[in-house]
């Protein structure tokens, strides 16, 4: 009778096996909710940050800006007009004389008529050498550059070169004499008769010329007479030649000469 009391125990302790639920935990496994952490990889929060980088971009204001201030130095082009200006020193410059030539000054009565044919030049020449204007007035102590100074000698022979040729009688010219001075018109005096006369002519040029201008010529012969009238103001002040040139029949080509200087006022 007391062994019935002791399988009710150990019926117990099999039901106390029951504990086994523990092993049911295990089933809870949900513990992958720390791997839905991982899920929260917000790490990207920060690559979103730096997807914000294009804000350097707004870079592409400064350079916007400074094309537009180099543009602007296109302004400075704008000096290129007064360099347009500098051919005007260079025509001045032009007015430097030419080598080998004086320096003249204007006197009373000066024109550059005269002071061309007194020096052996043109008005074309000396307008460009001076940098003159054509209508433009010489005052009196200018200076000009010539060519050759104007002769101003005394009104006596010996401020004058001696005549030449003049050695056949029959061609002489004896008024105005040599280095005498004259002005306006005169008379020339002299003897155009040789044998086989056929004619003559009066020739007038500037002292610093090579050649003679042909004044005046004639086929009639003249004894100690009036050769011809010659009007100085044709040529200018200065020193002068006239030249009578008297040629015969017998050489067409050959002359017997006498020139005589004198000085034009």
């Amino acid at each position: 009778a007391t062994e019935a009391p002791s399988a009710t125990k150990a019926t117990t302790r099999e039901s106390a096996t029951d504990t086994v639920e523990p092993t049911d935990v295990p089933s809870a496994t949900d513990t992958q909710e720390p791997t839905d952490k991982p899920v929260p990889t917000r790490t990207d929060e920060p690559t979103s940050e730096p997807s914000n980088t294009p804000r350097p971009s707004s870079t592409s204001r400064p350079t916007a800006t400074a094309t537009q201030r180099q543009t602007n130095t296109s302004l400075p082009m704008r000096t290129v007009v007064p360099a347009t200006s500098t051919p005007i020193p260079t025509a001045a410059a032009s007015c430097m004389a030419p080598v080998g030539w004086r320096t003249y000054s204007v006197q009373t009565g000066d024109t550059l008529a005269r002071v061309a044919a007194a020096t052996g030049s043109s008005m074309t020449d000396l307008l460009a050498a001076n940098c003159l204007a054509v209508a433009e007035t010489l005052t009196v102590g200018r200076e000009l550059y010539v060519p050759r100074l104007p002769v101003t000698g005394q009104s006596n022979q010996g401020s004058a070169p001696r005549p030449v040729g003049c050695t056949v009688p029959d061609v002489q010219i004896t008024s105005p004499s040599s280095g005498q001075r004259v002005s306006g018109t005169f008379r020339l005096v002299g003897t155009a008769n040789i044998t086989a006369f056929s004619r003559y002519r009066i020739e007038v040029r500037s002292d610093f010329s090579q050649e003679y201008d042909l004044y005046e010529q004639s086929d009639k012969a003249v004894s100690n007479g009036e050769l011809a009238r010659v009007d100085s103001n044709a040529y200018g002040n200065g020193l002068h030649w006239v030249r009578l040139s008297v040629v015969s029949t017998l050489d067409a080509n050959a002359a017997v000469t006498c020139a005589i200087p004198m000085f034009f006022d």
